[in-house]
């Protein structure tokens, strides 16, 4: 009863209408019915019919009253404080702005390239922040310019948002005048445990150096696989700034001094407020502009005047007149004052943090592959992707995880806020975790872009011991913070609870109650929710090309010192809780250099560990297509590790099968855990198997790896001991045969950094 009495309450005083874009859902599981509508409400006008809506560019605003009032805010963290003092570069300067373009599948160049673009304003540069591949389709510039390239490797290629930038490399030739004019810095971000680590902005480096632009430093590079490579992305940072600042003549000055000054208390203005004012003011206050255009490039302000869908918020004017403001109450935040427009509001939805297209697949159907007394599961699900999505053997599948339900809502309670609520980031605020100048909604920023379940970072411990207002909880706070600023400091109870998973923001606020953040004070230090990719395990001509099969583990690890938490991988996690018929994004991305050879009558050799097999399984079965469709296959063999026979010996019957269908010639199956006592790899059996490995490598034999570091680094050791035995090599000369395996692909192990 008392909710028909709220609807028609709501219905008295509100116009019921659909969101822009809003798209009804339905469930049929009984009778035919909406199951989820996005609705907006516009006030029902008293007297007069309501008027539509005014197109932006029609809208006459009128004077702004002054505004009302506001508690004096605590100061905001001061935007530089580590860059020395506020600067502004000569106009007569050649190099005033700095184009920087990044390539990121996981979205970590990215960031970095927009912390960069942070400290290029605060030095009073102008800036752009593109990709690689959009600086491959920009006009070249007629006159000298500075470039910094951020970029990582991806399965030894460029990520997918450069891959148009090497190909434009590939067709210049040294002299052009682009690169003559051109003055560069290139940042590469990677991952030591991949064979192809730093490979692409180490070419990337030598090319426009070779094309005649000029260095102004050497390649730099930070090791992701390090704990403390954000330090050396600091020293990098060191080193480089004063050189620009010398270049572009950048000198200290009262105007910039002031600038900073407006920019940090429009920050504090909403830093210092709770998130319901703070949220109201980032959306509807005067002092929260835009920066001036002076503070943007020409490309930026393109974009914005043309967003990519997705990137795009949608506003609407509606005549003051429609509308009656009640009197203010302290339940909510101010109405705005009479005569002034009232500004409905759609918020921009996004998958991902990290700014990858995605597609909305949906979850077919999953089995758990391990025995139910195994201490590790292994899910493998089945999803259903959109119609013109093709896929190929031994591609990737980027899956956006999404929070945890309950973590979101009580994060958000933690901070004050209504997960409905919307918000929006000023261009010169330091967040680089979400985007700016866009209305965002809570629920989607803490569900889908903000990392709420991962190790926290110390620049988080430093805003909580900031703001608690318990000694002891500051005291506590500082211990954390302690250990995570010395990765390898001495063992100790804390640091084992910590590096087992046992912290994340919502633990944190949790146990250290008397710490309260305001929502922009988290997203200055919070961290991005990444996409994880998959290889693969089907193959689109047994399964069907619309259906891709994902193998994805899930280890729960139990964290010491806090019985009944365990720590779970946030994609894993994710995966696992997906049931039939649920949706999910994601996008495909090829992995070149890890598909299968076009000459199928040379031997396959495929070596693998735990879910390692994912991509083997997928080559096997696109090898009974192949004998299906009446091609002639070479031997193949299969050295798989697992660590029991009994436990996790996953999809045990389809390698039956397919050896039986005469698919797979040779399978060798290491246990790492029986008999007791013993521990057996693939290494193991493939120098067990030295003669068999040797005759099809002389045969022409294709190889290909995939498992974790330790493993293929293992791996790649017996295949040398095989090259030396089998071929009387000295060892140095085994080495340098399998570089030439790899150097011509006949090597293949599956890269990722």
């Amino acid at each position: 009863m008392m909710l028909r009495v709220v609807l028609f309450e709501v219905y008295r005083h509100y116009l019921l209408r659909p969101a822009p874009g809003a798209a009804v859902t339905k469930n049929t599981v009984v009778t035919t019915k909406p199951a989820a509508v996005s609705i907006i409400r516009l006030p029902r006008d008293r007297g007069a019919r309501p008027r539509p809506p005014v197109a932006l560019h029609d809208r006459h605003p009128a004077p702004a009253p002054p505004a009302p009032p506001a508690p004096a805010p605590a100061p905001a963290p001061a935007a530089g404080r580590d860059w020395g003092a506020p600067t502004e570069i000569p106009a007569t300067s050649a190099y005033r702005h700095l184009v920087i373009a990044y390539g990121s599948n996981f979205g970590a160049n990215r960031e970095l390239a927009e912390r960069f673009a942070e400290r290029s304003r605060f030095h009073g540069y102008t800036t752009d922040v593109i990709t690689l591949n959009e600086l491959a389709a920009s006009p070249p510039p007629p006159r000298p310019w500075l470039l910094v390239v951020m970029t990582s490797t991806y399965t030894s290629n460029p990520p997918a948002n450069a891959t148009a930038f090497k190909s434009w490399l590939d067709r210049t030739g040294p002299g052009d005048q682009t690169w003559r004019n051109c003055r560069f810095l290139v940042w590469g971000l990677g991952n030591s445990q991949w064979n192809a680590f730093l490979a692409f902005p180490r070419y990337v480096h030598q090319k426009l150096t070779d094309l005649g632009a000029a260095p102004l430093a050497d390649l730099a590079y930070a090791d992701v696989g390090s704990p403390v490579w954000e330090r050396g992305h600091a020293d990098w940072n060191a080193r480089i700034w004063p050189v620009l600042l010398e270049l572009s003549g950048a000198r200290p000055t009262a105007a910039a001094t002031a600038r900073l000054a407006a920019e940090n208390a429009a920050a504090g203005a909403l830093t210092g407020a709770d998130s319901i004012t703070a949220m109201q003011r980032s959306l509807h206050g005067d002092a929260l502009a835009p920066p001036p255009a002076a503070l943007s490039g020409p490309r930026s302000a393109a974009r914005q005047a043309a967003r990519p869908s997705g990137v795009s918020s949608v506003m609407r004017f509606v005549s003051a007149g429609s509308r009656r403001h009640p009197t203010p109450t302290g339940s909510g935040p101010p109405e705005p004052p009479a005569g002034r427009s009232r500004v409905l509001l759609v918020p921009t939805i996004l998958t991902n943090a990290v700014g990858m297209d995605t597609v909305e697949a949906r979850a077919l159907g999953y089995r758990e592959l391990q025995a139910a007394e195994s201490p590790k599961r292994t899910r493998h699900l089945e999803i259903s992707l959109p119609p013109g999505v093709p896929y190929q053997v031994g591609d990737h599948l980027g899956v956006c995880p999404k929070n945890d339900e309950e973590q979101v809502e009580r994060l958000a309670g933690h901070l004050g806020v209504a997960l409905d609520g919307l918000l929006m980031v000023p261009e010169t605020m330091n967040v680089s975790v979400v985007p700016k100048g866009v209305v965002l909604q809570v629920r989607n920023v803490l569900t889908n872009l903000l990392d709420i379940a991962g190790r926290p970072g110390a620049p988080l411990l430093d805003l909580l011991i900031e703001k608690a207002a318990d000694p002891a909880e500051r005291a506590g706070l500082a211990e954390i913070r302690d250990v995570l600023q010395a990765p390898d400091g001495p063992g100790s109870p804390l640091r084992a609870t910590i590096d087992a998973g046992g912290y994340d923001i919502v633990r944190l606020l949790d146990e250290f109650p008397s710490c309260a953040l305001n929502i922009f004070e988290f997203l200055r230090v919070a961290q991005q929710l990444r996409p994880r990719y998959y290889s693969t395990s089907s193959s689109p001509r047994i399964h069907g090309g619309g259906v891709a099969h994902l193998t994805v583990g899930l280890d729960a690890t139990p964290v010491p010192g806090m019985p009944g938490r365990d720590f779970r991988g946030m994609s894993s996690r994710y995966v696992h809780a997906l049931r039939e018929g649920d949706r999910l994004n994601v996008f495909l991305n090829s992995a070149d250099g890890f598909h299968l050879q076009e000459d199928v009558t040379k031997p396959m050799i495929f070596v693998s560990a735990g879910t390692g097999f994912a991509p083997m399984r997928a080559f096997l079965w696109e090898r009974l297509a192949l004998k299906q469709a009446g091609r002639t296959l070479a031997e193949a063999v299969l050295f798989n590790g697992i660590r029991s026979s009994r436990l996790d010996y996953i999809y045990r019957d389809e390698v039956g099968r397919l050896a039986a269908e005469g698919v797979l010639n040779h399978v060798h199956v290491a246990t790492s855990r029986e008999p007791p006592g013993r521990r057996d790899y693939v290494q193991d059996r493939i120098r067990e198997q030295s003669a068999l490995v040797w005759r099809l490598l002389a045969a022409g034999a294709y190889v290909y790896v995939c498992g974790a570091q330790p493993m293929r680094a293992a791996v790649r050791a017996a295949f040398v001991d095989v090259a030396a035995e089998g071929g009387s090599l000295p060892p140095e000369s085994a080495a340098a045969y399998l570089d030439e395996l790899e150097t011509t692909a006949r090597y293949r192990p599956d890269l990722w950094g």
